[in-house]
Protein backbone atom coordinates (compact mmCIF):
# COMPACT_ATOMS: atom_id res chain seq x y z
CA UNK A 1 0.00 0.00 0.00
CA UNK A 2 1.55 3.03 -0.94
CA UNK A 3 1.09 5.98 0.80
CA UNK A 4 1.42 9.44 -0.47
CA UNK A 5 2.53 12.14 1.68
CA UNK A 6 1.61 15.50 0.38
CA UNK A 7 0.72 18.90 1.65
CA UNK A 8 -2.16 19.00 3.66
CA UNK A 9 -5.38 19.84 2.21
CA UNK A 10 -5.87 23.04 3.80
CA UNK A 11 -2.66 24.49 1.98
CA UNK A 12 -3.48 23.23 -1.51
CA UNK A 13 -5.25 26.41 -2.30
CA UNK A 14 -2.66 28.74 -0.94
CA UNK A 15 -0.24 27.52 -3.36
CA UNK A 16 -2.26 27.34 -6.90
CA UNK A 17 -2.75 31.09 -5.66
CA UNK A 18 1.02 31.68 -4.96
CA UNK A 19 1.87 29.58 -8.09
CA UNK A 20 -1.05 32.01 -10.33
CA UNK A 21 0.89 35.03 -8.97
CA UNK A 22 3.92 33.67 -9.68
CA UNK A 23 2.73 33.51 -13.43
CA UNK A 24 0.98 36.92 -13.24
CA UNK A 25 4.14 38.30 -11.59
CA UNK A 26 6.41 36.98 -14.56
CA UNK A 27 4.21 37.72 -17.35
CA UNK A 28 4.25 41.38 -15.83
CA UNK A 29 7.44 41.32 -15.39
CA UNK A 30 7.86 40.49 -18.80
CA UNK A 31 6.23 42.87 -20.22
CA UNK A 32 8.09 45.56 -18.18
CA UNK A 33 11.18 44.42 -19.29
CA UNK A 34 9.77 44.64 -23.24
CA UNK A 35 8.26 48.05 -21.87
CA UNK A 36 12.31 49.36 -20.97
CA UNK A 37 13.75 47.77 -23.85
CA UNK A 38 11.30 49.66 -25.86
CA UNK A 39 12.05 52.69 -23.73
CA UNK A 40 15.95 52.41 -24.34
CA UNK A 41 15.88 51.20 -28.27
CA UNK A 42 13.17 54.19 -28.80
CA UNK A 43 13.44 56.78 -26.39
CA UNK A 44 9.89 59.18 -26.46
CA UNK A 45 10.55 62.73 -26.87
CA UNK A 46 7.59 65.08 -26.60
CA UNK A 47 9.49 68.12 -27.50
CA UNK A 48 10.75 66.54 -30.63
CA UNK A 49 7.36 65.37 -31.46
CA UNK A 50 5.85 69.36 -30.98
CA UNK A 51 9.07 70.88 -32.49
CA UNK A 52 8.14 68.34 -35.97
CA UNK A 53 4.43 69.55 -35.27
CA UNK A 54 5.53 72.99 -35.42
CA UNK A 55 7.56 72.54 -38.46
CA UNK A 56 4.72 71.29 -40.22
CA UNK A 57 2.69 73.80 -39.25
CA UNK A 58 5.31 76.52 -40.60
CA UNK A 59 5.33 74.76 -43.60
CA UNK A 60 1.55 74.87 -44.15
CA UNK A 61 1.99 78.42 -43.23
CA UNK A 62 4.50 79.29 -45.51
CA UNK A 63 1.87 77.54 -48.30
CA UNK A 64 -0.62 79.39 -47.36
CA UNK A 65 0.97 82.35 -47.30
CA UNK A 66 2.29 81.61 -50.76
CA UNK A 67 -0.99 81.23 -51.66
CA UNK A 68 -2.01 84.82 -49.96
CA UNK A 69 1.05 86.37 -52.21
CA UNK A 70 -0.05 85.19 -55.24
CA UNK A 71 -3.80 85.97 -55.12
CA UNK A 72 -2.68 89.52 -53.61
CA UNK A 73 -0.60 89.84 -56.93
CA UNK A 74 -3.70 88.98 -59.20
CA UNK A 75 -5.77 91.37 -57.23
CA UNK A 76 -3.21 93.86 -57.63
CA UNK A 77 -3.14 92.95 -61.29
CA UNK A 78 -6.90 93.23 -61.19
CA UNK A 79 -6.52 96.55 -59.69
CA UNK A 80 -4.18 97.92 -61.60
CA UNK A 81 -6.19 97.21 -64.58
CA UNK A 82 -9.56 99.07 -62.96
CA UNK A 83 -7.29 101.57 -61.84
CA UNK A 84 -6.78 102.09 -65.84
CA UNK A 85 -10.16 101.25 -66.87
CA UNK A 86 -10.88 103.71 -64.11
CA UNK A 87 -8.81 106.60 -65.99
CA UNK A 88 -9.86 105.79 -69.31
CA UNK A 89 -13.42 106.43 -68.38
CA UNK A 90 -12.88 109.68 -66.41
CA UNK A 91 -10.98 110.93 -69.97
CA UNK A 92 -14.27 109.94 -71.59
CA UNK A 93 -16.47 111.63 -69.76
CA UNK A 94 -14.22 114.67 -69.47
CA UNK A 95 -14.46 114.19 -73.52
CA UNK A 96 -18.04 113.85 -73.41
CA UNK A 97 -18.57 117.02 -70.64
CA UNK A 98 -16.71 119.10 -73.46
CA UNK A 99 -18.35 117.76 -76.38
CA UNK A 100 -21.49 118.52 -74.45
CA UNK A 101 -20.19 122.16 -73.61
CA UNK A 102 -19.28 122.58 -76.87
CA UNK A 103 -22.96 121.39 -78.24
CA UNK A 104 -24.75 123.59 -75.54
CA UNK A 105 -22.87 126.55 -76.75
CA UNK A 106 -23.47 125.66 -80.73
CA UNK A 107 -26.97 125.24 -79.72
CA UNK A 108 -27.42 128.51 -78.28
CA UNK A 109 -25.72 130.01 -80.75
CA UNK A 110 -28.27 128.39 -83.50
CA UNK A 111 -30.83 129.60 -81.29
CA UNK A 112 -29.78 133.22 -81.38
CA UNK A 113 -28.93 132.74 -84.97
CA UNK A 114 -32.64 131.24 -85.89
CA UNK A 115 -33.85 134.03 -83.69
CA UNK A 116 -32.10 136.84 -86.26
CA UNK A 117 -33.20 134.86 -89.02
CA UNK A 118 -36.63 134.79 -87.74
CA UNK A 119 -36.57 138.88 -87.68
CA UNK A 120 -34.90 139.00 -90.35
CA UNK A 121 -37.52 137.03 -92.22
CA UNK A 122 -40.34 139.33 -90.73
CA UNK A 123 -38.86 142.43 -91.88
CA UNK A 124 -38.14 140.38 -95.47
CA UNK A 125 -41.97 139.63 -95.80
CA UNK A 126 -42.66 143.23 -94.86
CA UNK A 127 -39.97 144.57 -97.44
CA UNK A 128 -41.52 142.32 -99.79
CA UNK A 129 -44.98 143.74 -99.13
CA UNK A 130 -44.81 146.59 -99.51
CA UNK A 131 -42.69 146.28 -102.98
CA UNK A 132 -45.57 143.91 -104.27
CA UNK A 133 -48.02 147.16 -102.79
CA UNK A 134 -45.68 149.80 -104.71
CA UNK A 135 -45.38 147.45 -108.07
CA UNK A 136 -49.58 147.41 -108.32
CA UNK A 137 -49.27 151.16 -109.04
CA UNK A 138 -46.67 150.81 -111.41
CA UNK A 139 -47.80 151.17 -115.60
CA UNK A 140 -45.98 149.74 -118.14
CA UNK A 141 -44.71 150.90 -121.05
CA UNK A 142 -43.00 153.46 -118.72
CA UNK A 143 -39.35 153.87 -118.59
CA UNK A 144 -38.25 154.46 -114.80
CA UNK A 145 -34.72 155.10 -112.96
CA UNK A 146 -33.36 152.03 -110.92
CA UNK A 147 -34.37 154.21 -107.66
CA UNK A 148 -38.28 154.99 -108.89
CA UNK A 149 -41.13 152.55 -107.78
CA UNK A 150 -40.92 149.55 -110.08
CA UNK A 151 -37.36 149.34 -110.56
CA UNK A 152 -36.41 146.15 -108.36
CA UNK A 153 -38.97 143.94 -110.88
CA UNK A 154 -38.68 145.07 -114.68
CA UNK A 155 -39.32 143.34 -117.65
CA UNK A 156 -36.87 145.05 -119.65
CA UNK A 157 -33.26 147.10 -118.63
CA UNK A 158 -31.65 149.46 -121.33
CA UNK A 159 -28.24 149.88 -120.65
CA UNK A 160 -27.56 153.07 -122.23
CA UNK A 161 -23.84 154.64 -123.39
CA UNK A 162 -22.61 158.00 -123.37
CA UNK A 163 -24.17 159.06 -126.80
CA UNK A 164 -27.07 160.87 -126.51
CA UNK A 165 -28.18 160.70 -130.01
CA UNK A 166 -28.14 156.09 -129.96
CA UNK A 167 -30.16 157.10 -126.23
CA UNK A 168 -32.70 159.14 -127.15
CA UNK A 169 -33.25 156.65 -130.18
CA UNK A 170 -33.62 153.93 -127.85
CA UNK A 171 -35.67 155.66 -125.67
CA UNK A 172 -38.03 156.76 -128.35
CA UNK A 173 -37.92 153.12 -129.68
CA UNK A 174 -39.18 151.41 -126.84
CA UNK A 175 -41.62 154.57 -125.50
CA UNK A 176 -42.76 154.35 -129.30
CA UNK A 177 -43.68 150.40 -129.16
CA UNK A 178 -46.38 150.83 -126.41
CA UNK A 179 -45.62 147.37 -125.05
CA UNK A 180 -46.83 145.85 -122.14
CA UNK A 181 -43.31 145.70 -120.38
CA UNK A 182 -41.92 147.25 -117.46
CA UNK A 183 -38.44 148.87 -118.53
CA UNK A 184 -35.90 150.53 -116.18
CA UNK A 185 -33.03 152.53 -117.27
CA UNK A 186 -29.93 151.17 -115.54
CA UNK A 187 -28.01 154.52 -115.16
CA UNK A 188 -29.11 158.09 -116.06
CA UNK A 189 -29.25 159.45 -119.73
CA UNK A 190 -25.57 160.02 -119.36
CA UNK A 191 -24.88 156.65 -120.18
CA UNK A 192 -24.04 153.75 -117.56
CA UNK A 193 -20.91 152.78 -115.79
CA UNK A 194 -19.95 148.97 -116.24
CA UNK A 195 -19.45 148.28 -112.46
CA UNK A 196 -22.92 150.14 -112.34
CA UNK A 197 -24.65 147.81 -114.53
CA UNK A 198 -22.91 144.74 -113.12
CA UNK A 199 -24.12 146.04 -109.33
CA UNK A 200 -28.09 146.58 -110.46
CA UNK A 201 -27.82 142.56 -112.30
CA UNK A 202 -26.54 141.70 -108.85
CA UNK A 203 -29.07 143.53 -107.04
CA UNK A 204 -32.57 142.09 -109.50
CA UNK A 205 -30.83 138.79 -108.60
CA UNK A 206 -30.80 139.36 -104.50
CA UNK A 207 -34.09 140.85 -104.14
CA UNK A 208 -35.89 139.30 -106.87
CA UNK A 209 -34.09 135.98 -107.49
CA UNK A 210 -33.28 136.46 -111.41
CA UNK A 211 -32.18 139.56 -113.29
CA UNK A 212 -34.90 140.89 -116.04
CA UNK A 213 -35.80 138.21 -119.17
CA UNK A 214 -34.75 141.67 -121.35
CA UNK A 215 -31.79 143.89 -121.89
CA UNK A 216 -31.03 146.36 -124.57
CA UNK A 217 -27.50 148.02 -125.07
CA UNK A 218 -28.05 150.83 -126.51
CA UNK A 219 -24.32 152.22 -127.24
CA UNK A 220 -21.45 151.85 -129.57
CA UNK A 221 -19.15 148.62 -130.01
CA UNK A 222 -17.28 146.69 -132.17
CA UNK A 223 -15.24 143.80 -133.39
CA UNK A 224 -11.86 145.14 -131.41
CA UNK A 225 -8.45 145.69 -132.92
CA UNK A 226 -6.98 141.92 -131.64
CA UNK A 227 -9.22 138.94 -131.02
CA UNK A 228 -11.79 140.58 -133.31
CA UNK A 229 -14.65 139.18 -130.59
CA UNK A 230 -16.72 142.35 -130.24
CA UNK A 231 -16.93 144.89 -127.10
CA UNK A 232 -19.41 147.23 -126.35
CA UNK A 233 -18.33 151.15 -124.96
CA UNK A 234 -19.87 151.90 -121.54
CA UNK A 235 -19.32 155.46 -120.30
CA UNK A 236 -16.14 154.47 -118.46
CA UNK A 237 -14.51 152.10 -120.58
CA UNK A 238 -14.75 149.26 -123.00
CA UNK A 239 -15.92 145.79 -121.94
CA UNK A 240 -15.31 142.38 -124.25
CA UNK A 241 -17.49 139.72 -123.93
CA UNK A 242 -15.47 137.43 -121.39
CA UNK A 243 -16.74 140.22 -118.45
CA UNK A 244 -20.55 140.45 -120.06
CA UNK A 245 -20.84 136.48 -120.26
CA UNK A 246 -19.64 136.28 -116.71
CA UNK A 247 -22.86 138.44 -115.73
CA UNK A 248 -25.82 137.81 -118.37
CA UNK A 249 -27.00 134.10 -117.58
CA UNK A 250 -30.29 133.79 -116.51
CA UNK A 251 -31.49 136.74 -119.42
CA UNK A 252 -33.49 135.47 -121.97
CA UNK A 253 -32.88 137.91 -124.90
CA UNK A 254 -30.42 140.70 -125.41
CA UNK A 255 -30.14 143.61 -128.05
CA UNK A 256 -27.24 145.04 -129.20
CA UNK A 257 -28.21 148.32 -130.68
CA UNK A 258 -24.33 148.76 -131.64
CA UNK A 259 -22.95 148.97 -134.93
CA UNK A 260 -20.90 146.18 -136.33
CA UNK A 261 -21.75 143.92 -132.63
CA UNK A 262 -22.23 140.76 -134.48
CA UNK A 263 -18.75 139.09 -133.31
CA UNK A 264 -19.56 140.08 -129.71
CA UNK A 265 -23.25 138.14 -130.72
CA UNK A 266 -21.48 135.35 -131.59
CA UNK A 267 -19.91 134.98 -127.73
CA UNK A 268 -23.04 135.97 -126.00
CA UNK A 269 -24.61 132.83 -127.63
CA UNK A 270 -25.87 130.46 -125.93
CA UNK A 271 -25.21 132.05 -122.52
CA UNK A 272 -27.63 134.16 -123.40
CA UNK A 273 -30.71 132.35 -125.50
CA UNK A 274 -31.30 134.84 -127.99
CA UNK A 275 -29.17 137.68 -129.16
CA UNK A 276 -29.86 140.52 -132.02
CA UNK A 277 -27.06 142.29 -133.19
CA UNK A 278 -26.01 144.67 -136.19
CA UNK A 279 -23.75 143.40 -138.71
CA UNK A 280 -22.49 147.48 -139.98
CA UNK A 281 -23.17 150.80 -139.15
CA UNK A 282 -27.28 151.19 -139.63
CA UNK A 283 -28.60 154.34 -139.41
CA UNK A 284 -30.18 155.61 -136.59
CA UNK A 285 -33.69 156.19 -137.83
CA UNK A 286 -33.79 152.80 -139.61
CA UNK A 287 -32.38 151.51 -136.30
CA UNK A 288 -34.79 153.03 -134.08
CA UNK A 289 -38.00 151.59 -136.75
CA UNK A 290 -36.57 148.51 -136.42
CA UNK A 291 -36.53 148.34 -132.53
CA UNK A 292 -39.99 149.65 -132.62
CA UNK A 293 -41.40 147.06 -134.66
CA UNK A 294 -39.57 144.02 -132.79
CA UNK A 295 -40.50 145.19 -129.17
CA UNK A 296 -44.14 146.27 -130.38
CA UNK A 297 -44.15 142.04 -131.90
CA UNK A 298 -42.46 140.94 -128.60
CA UNK A 299 -45.44 142.24 -126.09
CA UNK A 300 -48.02 140.72 -128.15
CA UNK A 301 -45.59 136.94 -126.99
CA UNK A 302 -45.19 136.55 -130.62
CA UNK A 303 -41.56 135.61 -129.97
CA UNK A 304 -38.45 136.65 -130.50
CA UNK A 305 -37.74 135.23 -133.41
CA UNK A 306 -41.17 135.89 -135.23
CA UNK A 307 -40.65 139.33 -133.58
CA UNK A 308 -37.20 139.92 -135.46
CA UNK A 309 -39.10 138.44 -139.25
CA UNK A 310 -41.71 140.90 -138.71
CA UNK A 311 -39.67 144.02 -137.61
CA UNK A 312 -36.89 143.14 -140.02
CA UNK A 313 -39.68 142.85 -143.02
CA UNK A 314 -40.83 146.51 -142.30
CA UNK A 315 -37.47 147.73 -142.32
CA UNK A 316 -36.27 146.53 -145.75
CA UNK A 317 -33.43 148.78 -145.71
CA UNK A 318 -31.38 147.40 -142.95
CA UNK A 319 -32.67 143.84 -144.01
CA UNK A 320 -29.54 142.41 -144.47
CA UNK A 321 -27.37 144.24 -141.44
CA UNK A 322 -29.40 142.51 -138.61
CA UNK A 323 -28.67 139.26 -136.95
CA UNK A 324 -29.89 136.57 -134.39
CA UNK A 325 -28.33 134.58 -132.97
CA UNK A 326 -30.79 131.74 -131.27
CA UNK A 327 -30.75 127.79 -130.96
CA UNK A 328 -32.63 126.25 -133.92
CA UNK A 329 -34.58 124.02 -131.74
CA UNK A 330 -35.91 126.67 -129.77
CA UNK A 331 -37.64 128.41 -132.50
CA UNK A 332 -41.77 128.30 -132.34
Amino acid sequence: MTIFIGPPSWLTPTIEAVIAFATVMFVLGGFAITAMWIARKYPFDPSAKREADLNQDIIDLKKQIGTLLDDRMEDRDKVTELQKDLNSTRTELLVATNLLNSTRLELSTTQADLANTKTELVRANGRIRELEQKLAKVKPGRIVGKSDEGALNPDLLLVLGPDPAINEREENALLGSKMEFRICRAADKKGAFFDDFKGELNRYRDVMGKPPKFIVFGMHGGQGNSDKRGYLSFRDRDVDFTELTAILDGVQVVMLSACGSTALGDMLFPTVPVVIDFTEDVDNVAAGRFDVHFWSEMSKNSGPQKSFVRARDRVPEIKNMIFIHMDCDSKP
